[in-house]
Parts: C-alpha cells; sequence; structure tokens
C-alpha cells in the first residue's frame, strides 16, 4: 500500500515553538460541508480529488 496523500497539524506554541502532529496512520476528513455540518467546503475536496 503506498500513501498518496496524509494530514499533518502545525501549531505555533507561546515562546516560539511548533508543536507537529503527523497523522501517517489516520485518513484525512476529506467529508463534504453539504452532508456533514462539520466537514469541508465542497470546492476544496472536488478541487483536491481532481489533483489527486
Amino acid at each position: 500500500m503506498q500513501i498518496r496523500f496524509f494530514s499533518t497539524d502545525i501549531v505555533l506554541k507561546d515562546k516560539g515553538k511548533f508543536l507537529v502532529v503527523d497523522y501517517v496512520n489516520a485518513r484525512p476528513d476529506m467529508r463534504k460541508k453539504s452532508k456533514f455540518k462539520d466537514a469541508l467546503p465542497e470546492e476544496i475536496v472536488e478541487k483536491f480529488l481532481v489533483i489527486s
């Protein structure tokens, strides 16, 4: 199995330190807002699906 894309969170904390969380083993949330209140806007999901 080959990873085609993954999600990473990067946060700038106090005193200029970064916190990085890499979700390599978790599938990114690509749900559409038209079906789920807390999901991504359709245009973002559609553009990503065209690229990948």
